[in-house]
């Protein structure tokens, strides 16, 4: 591959994955919640603190299973979320092997989870472990796990939702 395009491409994927994009819609998305779940409340209904942390976590999980109850189960597209995360960060130093699995599209969401189960029991059990933490942690594993495009269009559907069904 020419080195100049390989560097262009680097760069490009550093840039999707900067911190001005992560930070800025970071904090649009948790201003939007704070105002609606905390601030324009009415001062007779005092909402618990955090609870907008709570609902931004669980929206974020039903966003990135498409909507479809948690109670079902886990969709194919949510366990590819995780896998490219995963793959680089933790199966490098677990005794499951990456390394014997060609997987194209690593950084660029297009990775699809292997179809052995022990994958899926891997990802189960990893976000069965971050449920334990607490909303703001998960908030940002999702955060940092969904591409710029993902956050945006979350950003924009829960605007248009507020938009359309509350104000």
């Amino acid at each position: 591959m020419d080195q100049t395009l390989y560097l262009f491409i680097n760069i490009k994927f550093f840039d999707a994955i900067s911190k001005k994009w992560f930070g800025k819609t970071l904090k649009i998305i948790e201003r939007l919640y704070y105002d609606f779940w905390i601030a324009n409340w009415p001062s007779e209904f005092i909402p618990t603190p955090g609870q907008d942390k709570d609902w931004l976590i669980n929206d974020l999980f039903a966003y990135a299973n498409k909507d479809k109850a948690l109670c079902e189960g886990y969709i194919t597209t949510f366990y590819n979320l995780w896998v490219d995360y995963l793959l680089e960060h933790i199966w490098g130093k677990t005794n499951l092997p990456n390394g014997s699995i060609y997987m194209p599209g690593i950084g660029t969401s297009q990775v699809t989870c292997p179809k052995e189960k022990k994958y899926k029991d891997f990802i189960n059990k990893f976000i069965y472990c971050m449920e334990k933490k607490n909303s703001i942690t998960q908030t940002r594993f999702f955060w940092g796990v969904f591409s710029p495009a993902m956050r945006n269009d979350f950003v924009k559907k829960k605007l248009a939702l507020i938009k359309t069904n509350y104000l």
